[in-house]
């Protein structure tokens, strides 16, 4: 059982930031549960896209590349899509904030289609 989790947005948005929080909480309350994370971006400073793939799986994690999320958040249409139903995300600025990360939390367990 996984979950695939696909950030995107522009640079400067918290995208690589994002990933690597989810991951750390995941590790920090389910610590026997592997992560993976792929992140890209472009060269340049604060322009172009941004993208960080993680992967939350109670077994090692074979392909860590992401086909079809289980969740997908758009930080630039501040929505987060996952199950047929979509969030609103309001970050401050633009960006990723500790309260849109704490409502990401809060509506996972909603999201989950393998009861992870």
């Amino acid at each position: 059982m996984s979950i695939k989790i696909l950030i995107t947005g522009s640079a400067g948005q918290g995208v690589l930031w994002l990933g690597k929080k989810i991951a750390e909480a995941v590790l920090a309350k389910k610590p026997k549960f592997f992560v993976s994370i792929i992140d890209e971006y472009e060269a340049g400073v604060r322009s172009g896209k941004s993208c960080s793939q993680v992967v939350i799986s109670n077994k090692p994690v074979s392909c860590p590349f992401i086909d079809q999320p289980d969740i997908k958040v758009e930080l630039e249409n501040h929505k987060i899509f996952c199950a047929n139903e979509s969030y609103e995300l309001n970050g401050s600025n633009g960006r990723v904030n500790e309260e849109a990360l704490k409502k990401i939390f809060k509506i996972l367990p909603a999201c989950r289609r393998q009861g992870l």
